[in-house]
């Protein structure tokens, strides 16, 4: 089967026939040794912005997360007025 090149913007662009249209946002190219692309989809689970901020959380170790804690409730400090 044959498609159409086009430029979008300064890139080259392949239209993807129905009958190849991949479900996904993303994929990975790759060109071979004998000039062929290889399209490659990249599927991702999704998840909410909650299970990712927990995820992040988790990574810190427990003294971090103990001075954030304890810094949390320092007193706040006068200063003198401009």
């Amino acid at each position: 089967m044959r498609t159409k090149l086009f430029k979008s913007g300064n890139s080259q662009a392949v239209r993807i026939p129905a009958t190849y249209r991949l479900e996904t946002e993303l994929a990975e190219i790759e060109q071979l040794s004998t000039g062929q692309l290889l399209i490659t989809p990249i599927y991702q689970e999704k998840e909410n912005r909650a299970d990712r901020l927990i995820a992040v959380m988790s990574g810190f170790s427990a003294d971090f997360v103990e001075h954030l804690e304890r810094d949390r409730y320092q007193p706040v400090q006068e200063r003198e007025e401009f």
